[in-house]
């Protein structure tokens, strides 16, 4: 994710077509602090607010942990092929 910008790292044809892909929901995102996934612009946006910058960034990782743990509890258990859906 961080080498996109990088055309000769990005992979090509049917090498992604075993790929599996995790992203958080719409409505799990809506519930991070300013409603998205933090980024480095925060630092641009929130600047001379480095506190509320690390406590924002502190809560979303802390909230993914959360979300990280019923991934596994979902892996563990099986309930993850309910979870699954392939992306056309």
């Amino acid at each position: 994710w961080f080498d996109k910008k990088f055309h000769k790292r990005r992979v090509k044809g049917r090498a992604v077509d075993r790929t599996i892909l995790l992203a958080p929901s719409p409505e799990f995102v809506s519930t991070l602090p300013f409603g998205r996934i933090p980024d480095r612009r925060d630092f641009i946006r929130l600047m001379g607010r480095d506190n509320e910058r690390i406590c924002a960034w502190n809560k979303a990782a802390n909230m993914c942990r959360v979300l990280g743990d019923e991934f596994m509890d979902a892996a563990e258990n099986g309930s993850i092929r309910d979870k699954v859906r392939k992306i056309k």
